[in-house]
């Protein structure tokens, strides 16, 4: 009877009480890297391979002034690195705007750079749209908006005091949405929407088997025994992401107005990958 109750009791509890964080290695350029199957980005953010690497490592540059530059760009931003880097603050040079330059141009940072103006040279932006992404259907409204000029409304109220009607008016800007600027979003609406597919999935099935877990969008705090099936169930997603790589894409773009007019350039892209072959996932990812 004692053993048992041990046992149970060992059952009930964990290991460890103090938990841990597990972060992707740069998941923006994951998932650009896994939907297009580009060998250079897989292996730069240790989906691919296995010698591990810091993916915002870049030489001649500290590891915060390159991705303060790279993640903005690559999320839509237009800025030129050295505006990016003022407003951060960061001293920097003219070789270090030249070495940052040729790597958006010539390097796996360029392919994820043509991606990202690919959708957003291409995206036909309405008001209110239905956006497939995977398995996923949902609906989006413009957040943009320009100032066109100015709306006045005129009120009658009776005023208590001298018991007569007097009149209010109240002017307002009036805006209209900004479907050009609109067109930035849609790289970081593919890119955070299948981040949090991969988490939903990921946090289901810690939660089924241990219990406990918190995700901040591409990390996650577990107790240590849950790490190794955090890891592994993490890589099985970015697997199954490649897989249906093709699928993901071309569901994708046609929800948001990118139709056969676009090939020419989506052709282009696609030249600029590296393939990776038998694709899986490293777990160090």
């Amino acid at each position: 009877k004692g053993i048992k109750s041990l046992t149970r009791r060992a059952l009930d509890s964990h290991q460890w009480s103090v938990p841990i964080e597990l972060d992707a290695s740069a998941s923006m350029l994951q998932y650009i890297g896994v939907l297009l199957g580009d060998k250079r980005l897989l292996s730069m953010t240790n989906c691919h391979g296995t010698e591990l690497s810091d993916p915002w490592a870049f030489e001649g540059m500290s590891r915060a002034m390159f991705k303060h530059a790279a993640t903005p760009r690559l999320y839509g931003s237009s800025k030129a690195c050295y505006e990016l880097w003022d407003d951060w603050n960061h001293e920097y040079t003219l070789e270090q705007v030249e070495s940052f330059n040729a790597e958006l141009t010539s390097g796996p940072l360029g392919l994820a750079d043509a991606f990202k103006e690919f959708i957003i040279n291409n995206v036909k932006p309405t008001e209110a749209m239905t956006v497939k992404i995977g398995e996923e259907n949902f609906s989006i409204e413009c957040n943009r908006y320009r100032q066109v000029g100015e709306v006045t409304t005129s009120y009658d109220i009776y005023d208590t005091a001298d018991k007569s009607i007097r009149r209010l008016h109240h002017t307002a800007t009036k805006k209209v949405a900004d479907l050009d600027q609109f067109r930035r979003y849609f790289v970081t609406l593919l890119i955070h929407n299948l981040d949090s597919q991969v988490a939903d999935s990921v946090v289901a099935k810690v939660m089924a088997k241990y219990g406990w877990c918190i995700d901040i969008h591409d990390a996650f705090l577990v107790n240590p025994e849950a790490a190794n099936d955090v890891r592994t169930w993490y890589a099985q997603a970015l697997t199954d992401l490649y897989t249906n790589r093709a699928s993901i894409l071309s569901e994708y773009f046609a929800s948001i107005g990118i139709g056969s007019e676009a090939q020419g350039n989506w052709k282009r892209v696609k030249d600029m990958v590296v393939p990776v072959e038998d694709f899986v996932c490293n777990k160090m990812a």
